[in-house]
């Protein structure tokens, strides 16, 4: 497997990537993760079933690293591995190694729909970043999708974006997936710092803190919310509209009950999805949605923005709602409608953590995946 991000990167694609590598390995069998190292000190190295190439911050998101041009280097540790296929989650830099380990070793190459670039403007300061990276994203990625013999989309929604793009017949869907168990398990985790009131509602977003994530609708909903149902806001997560953000609070005198607070913890993480009274995604990005099957594997009613891979995740007034992105009056009335209503609080809880225990674990995402490796092989 082939990722520019993995643990302990804050990120959702990390996240599936080691969820997935630990399910197949629970499955009998052996993967090997090639990624970046965790700062640029460290040197590239190959342990075992971790392969990790030197890198630098990349600016726009400086959480995230790219690595030297290492593809002849990577060709050489493959070639060494023994492998049997080539599965890309990221593209670029990673995406163009695992393509020259397919051509180079004659293996089939696998990629998974992970970013859909098109709904990501905004996303980076400056124009030119935002028109030409983002363009060449989506080209880029487009390209590796052609050439992959499998392309795995996370949504029916999804696969039908990359076939209306000329992808082809050979993309098949294969949800992501978590292990709902640690989530279900009560947190023994110290969330004072975080400032929340115990006999207030908390209203949760965690995610990366992009204008494409709709942070800025949250805040915009955030006054009423908070003035009818006496509410609290917490945004966790790192990115490059953070700052940004925590100044826009601070000009609108929010910060009393709209809390922006950087990177949180696993453990931190799991506290605030047992602790919120709902989980909000406003977003117009997702091809899925890995948040949203954490919150609801906590027992968190979730809410969401009725677009992208989301439409196939949250079914409306079964394991959630939906709204129209963008539109805070309508997200209001929606988060007020859940904090008001403890039956639809209860029915949203139970369906949620029905559908992540029959219709999206790790372990079915594994095993579709699996079946997809067999027969290119």
């Amino acid at each position: 497997m082939f990722t520019l991000t993995y643990p302990p990167t804050p990120d959702g694609v990390a996240y599936y990537v080691w969820e997935v590598k630990r399910a197949l390995e629970a499955l009998g069998h052996e993967v090997v993760v090639f990624t970046n190292t965790l700062s640029a000190s460290q040197p590239s190295s190959d342990e075992g079933d971790m392969v990790r190439f030197r890198s630098l911050p990349f600016p726009p998101y400086p959480n995230y690293r790219v690595p030297f041009f290492p593809f002849k280097k990577g060709v050489r540790i493959a070639r060494r591995k023994d492998l049997d296929i080539v599965h890309v989650h990221t593209p670029f830099m990673y995406g163009t190694m695992g393509y020259f380990v397919h051509r180079e070793l004659g293996l089939p190459l696998v990629s998974t729909f992970h970013t859909n670039f098109t709904e990501m403007r905004g996303t980076v300061g400056g124009r030119f970043l935002n028109s030409f990276m983002i363009d060449l994203g989506w080209f880029y990625s487009l390209m590796l999708y052609r050439k992959s013999d499998a392309v795995l989309a996370p949504t029916e929604k999804m696969a039908t974006l990359l076939r209306s793009e000329g992808v082809g017949d050979h993309v098949h869907v294969v949800w992501d997936g978590i292990d709902p168990r640690p989530y279900g398990s009560k947190a023994d985790v110290d969330l004072s710092r975080f400032g929340i009131p115990a006999d207030r509602p908390l209203v949760l977003f965690l995610s990366r803190v992009t204008r494409d994530k709709g942070v800025y609708t949250l805040l915009d909903c955030a006054e009423r919310v908070h003035r009818e149902a006496g509410a609290v806001f917490v945004v966790a997560g790192t990115g490059p509209e953070r700052e940004a953000l925590a100044r826009e609070v601070s000009r609108r005198g929010v910060g009393d009950f709209f809390r922006v607070v950087g990177f949180v913890s696993d453990e931190e993480k799991i506290g605030l999805y047992q602790r919120a009274d709902v989980f909000v995604l406003p977003s117009k990005a997702e091809t899925f949605g890995m948040v949203l099957l954490e919150a609801m594997a906590a027992g968190t009613p979730v809410v969401a923005a009725a677009s992208g891979g989301i439409l196939d995740v949250v079914r409306d007034g079964e394991n959630g709602l939906l709204f129209p992105f963008g539109d805070s009056g309508s997200l209001a009335d929606t988060l007020l409608r859940v904090l008001g209503d403890s039956g639809l609080r209860d029915g949203l809880i139970e369906g949620g953590r029905r559908f992540v225990n029959e219709e999206a674990s790790i372990r079915k995402s594994a095993e579709r995946t699996l079946e997809i490796y067999e027969s290119l092989l």
